[in-house]
């Protein structure tokens, strides 16, 4: 279960709770070529208005893909890889404050996806 903060505008630190933001549209490809987590990353994205970067976190990491990787990975100055022909970026989950500080400091909306319990494997 991942538990999603609502997209901030100001400097912040973490909140004692979570919350869920409502469904929009978004998605770059078929949910049938999609891996469970892509499924659940644009589940997630859906839910948050425009132009909100989303750092979903994936073990050790906040990872970012498609246009949020690239806005990102310049913004930030991060390496842009691939992932199943996604481009991803990532920042490393205890540093997460230092990096959304600079997303804010450059205009952008920034949405934090955490872990709430470990992952179930599948199959």
């Amino acid at each position: 279960m991942l538990a999603l903060l609502r997209a901030r505008a100001t400097p912040y630190s973490l909140p004692a709770g979570y919350y869920p933001l409502p469904a929009t549209r978004y998605s770059p490809m078929s949910s049938d070529r999609q891996t469970p987590m892509m499924q659940q990353y644009f589940e997630v994205k859906r839910g948050l208005p425009a132009g909100t970067l989303l750092l979903f976190r994936l073990g050790d990491f906040f990872e970012m893909f498609h246009e949020d990787a690239a806005d990102g990975s310049r913004l930030l100055g991060l390496t842009l890889t691939k992932r199943q022909d996604a481009p991803m970026a990532g920042i490393p989950y205890h540093a997460w404050d230092t990096y959304v500080n600079k997303l804010l400091a450059a205009g952008r909306k920034v949405a934090i996806c955490d872990q709430q319990e470990a992952p179930h494997p599948t199959g």
